[in-house]
Parts: structure tokens; sequence; C-alpha cells
């Protein structure tokens, strides 16, 4: 079977996070970005559940895949911080799911400088999320993809986050796709190890390099796709857009078996 296969990824920024001059994204304009591009698998990042909740009045006839770092519960709902950062990273697809996972990665520092800082400087100490879904994409053909947003400051943290990620998609029986904001790019060594990690799980990064976050100052992606090493790449890019602070990057791929 041959087959052309479209996956992109994209943080589309946590609307309760946002500058007062970016226009807040809503579920349309993220429609109408699926329906130009023709994908077939969307990954989001900072999707909380305002957002998300938006989406599945649109998104008709599509899966949203994906449970809350903070759950569902009466805490989310009532405690306007927590459901300020009550993200998920939800996977959209219309192909059929044959199964679901979602994954907790390490979040609370071991050092206590790493803590400190966490807390009192960064203010940013919280979970993180791995969301894994098993697609059939046609004829029997099945996909795991995987999904995340991983630490932003802390390398130790980011590190241990990495081998969980590693730990569970080694694990696949099946052919896998790992989508996210990585918050890393190619300028740091830890990064390149992961890469390199991969390939001996036959996974191989999509050359997106231009930069993904349109504030960064470095001209690196931080946001990224790996898939099968036997997938062949037809196309890719980065996609501007009204709805959040990255850009969204997709890959085309022809998938023979």
């Amino acid at each position: 079977m041959e087959k052309v296969f479209t996956i992109a990824s994209f943080n589309i920024q946590n609307q309760n996070l946002k500058k007062k001059e970016q226009k807040l994204g809503n579920a349309k304009e993220i429609k109408a970005l699926v329906e130009k591009e023709k994908i077939d698998v969307l990954s989001l990042q900072e999707a909380v559940s305002e957002i998300v909740n938006s989406m599945k009045k649109e998104f008709k006839g599509f899966h949203i895949i994906g449970k809350y770092r903070y759950g569902e519960n009466f805490f989310t709902k009532k405690i306007p911080l927590l459901r300020k950062y009550n993200e998920a990273t939800p996977i959209i697809t219309n192909y059929p799911i044959i199964e679901t996972e979602n994954y907790s990665l390490p979040w609370i520092p071991k050092s206590f400088s790493d803590l400190k800082k966490s807390i009192l400087e960064y203010r940013s100490i919280t979970p993180r999320i791995l969301t894994e879904t098993l697609i059939e994409i046609g004829e029997g053909q099945k996909i795991k993809v995987f999904n995340t947003h991983l630490e932003k400051r802390i390398l130790r943290l980011k590190s241990r986050q990495l081998k969980k990620i590693l730990k569970v998609i080694s694990n696949s029986e099946y052919p896998v796709v790992l989508t996210g904001d990585f918050n890393m790019g190619l300028d740091q060594a830890l990064f390149q190890k992961f890469v390199q990690q991969l390939k001996d799980v036959h996974l191989k990064r999509v050359p997106i390099d231009e930069k993904t976050w349109k504030y960064a100052k470095k001209n690196i992606a931080i946001d990224h796709i790996f898939v099968p090493e036997d997938w062949c790449v037809l196309s890719k890019k980065v996609v501007d857009n009204q709805v959040g602070d990255h850009y969204l990057i997709l890959a085309q791929c022809k998938i023979v078996s």
C-alpha cells in the first residue's frame, strides 16, 4: 500500500496567558488550517478546556484525543488558577481510533536549586503529559501518534522527560509519529542526543529548521515532528497564522508498506 499522509503540530498558545495585542485563535480558524493544508492528523499544545470544548463543536466527525494535565474534576472547573493552566496535548483526526493512552512525564525537579528556580523565578512548575493514540489509516495499517509539550527552562527536568518519552515509544509494536513543542532546538546538546537516540528506534526528525516560535531571536525550531525512517518526506513547511504565538508545522509523507 502506498499512501500520502500529512501530520501537523501546533502550539496554539494558552488563551489565558496571551498578550493583549495577540488575537485569540478559535476553533474555526484551526479548522480552516486543517482544511487548507489537508492535514490528516493534527497535534496541539496549550489547548485548555475552553478551546477544546469549542473545537469539539466545530470539528464534527473528528476525534479529539487527550486528557488534561490536572484532569477534569470539581477543582479544575472551579479553581481559576488550575483552570488557567489545565492544558491538554490533544491529537485530532478523523481516522478510526483503536486505543488511546496518556502518560504523566516527570515534572517535579529533584534538586533544591531547580525546585526553587521553578517556583520563585520561573513560576513554571506544572505537570507535563504525553498523549498517545493508535490510528488505523487504511487497509488495516496502524500507526501510533504521540504528542507532548515539555518543560521550558529546567534542563535536568527536560532530560528526565525525554528519557520517559523514549522509553514509552520504544515499546511500540507499530510505526510511531512523535510531535510536540519540545522547547528545545538543535543548538542544544541534550536535544541533539535525543534525536540520535530516536534513530535507534527507527525515527527521523523532519528537517524543519526555521524558527517555529514567532518571537524567537534565534532562527531555530523548538517544535518538531518525528516520523518512521522509511517514510519519504515529500514536503515540509511552517505556516503563518492568526491563532497563536507559534507557527504551525507540517510534513507530508509517503508511506509504502
